[in-house]
Order: C-alpha cells, then structure tokens, then sequence
C-alpha cells in the first residue's frame, strides 16, 4: 500500500480585514479582573484590594467570591484622583 504524503498549507501571511484586537482594558463597560485593574492604575493587586475594601473603588460582587470592577468606574476612579499642581 502506497503512503501519499500530505500537502503542508503555510500560515497565513497576508493582510486581514478584521479590525485589531483590543485588551479587555481598553474597552469601556467591560468588567475587569482585579489584575487588568491594577494594569490600569499602575499599582498592585493588594492596592486595588486595600481601595475596595475602604470603598474608595466601586466593585462588582458576583457570587459569593468572584469579584470584577466596572472599566468606568476605575476611570472615575482615576479622575477623581488628580490634583492641581500649586
């Protein structure tokens, strides 16, 4: 019995008419984990943990543990945060 050898297709090279992926953290009204959060803020996680748990950061409770804060709500966040300078 004769083996006949399988065509190998090359990846695709040319250009796609998709539009570019964007993050989760770039699309406003989409819930984020607490690590895209703290992406955003540019701090850490236990920083965004510390300011929900003092309120100072609107959060989504879904079941009992899971937890997701609101894209517009961490840009409020950051809004509410600036200062002018003296």
């Amino acid at each position: 019995m004769a083996r006949t050898k399988a065509k190998r297709i090359p990846p695709h090279t040319g250009a796609s008419s998709a539009a570019p992926k964007r993050t989760r953290t770039e699309r406003n009204g989409q819930l984020l984990t607490k690590s895209e959060v703290a992406d955003v803020l540019a701090c850490t996680e236990s920083l965004v943990e510390k300011l929900t748990a003092r309120a100072q950061l609107p959060h989504v409770k879904l079941g009992d543990k899971l937890v997701r804060w609101d894209r517009a709500d961490v840009d409020a966040f950051i809004a509410q945060q600036k200062r002018e300078g003296r």
